[in-house]
């Protein structure tokens, strides 16, 4: 089933179409080809190409929506992180004066000074680590 259609179409598209309507659908007519046919094929190419590709503008809203969640979703990662280590530092902040308590009681030798060592080089350690992160906002 066919439906016709009748517009006004301005002198240079006509003759565009014509021209493209004789390379693809040559016709023994005035114009040199079935204008019909051809633009059945332009209008079904245009909404072809309009159906497959999203236009620049809403692409760069894509774009920009993405980097706006990007960083919304950096900026939890960064505040879970954040607790994390906060919630790792007590504990350690804790034994470290715990083992600071007994070692001026009760020198407890090698063994506590390492340890003690270790664990002031790991609070460092998390701190910079946090001092990076909050540099890196």
């Amino acid at each position: 089933m066919t439906t016709p259609i009748t517009f006004r179409c301005p002198d240079d598209l006509i003759t565009e179409i014509d021209s493209f309507g004789r390379e693809n659908f040559p016709a023994n007519t005035a114009s040199g080809c079935d204008r019909s046919k051809t633009l059945v094929a332009i209008l079904a190419s245009g909404l072809n190409s309009l159906s497959e590709s999203i236009p620049s503008s809403t692409t760069d809203e894509i774009e920009l929506l993405k980097q706006v969640l990007k960083d919304a979703i950096n900026q939890e990662v960064m505040i879970c992180v954040r607790q994390e280590l906060a919630n790792v530092i007590q504990p350690l902040d804790e034994r470290m004066m715990h083992l600071e308590q007994r070692q001026t009681g009760n020198n407890q030798g090698l063994l506590s000074s390492k340890l003690e060592i270790l664990v002031k080089h790991l609070v460092l350690d998390i701190q910079n680590i946090l001092i990076h992160i909050n540099n890196n906002q």
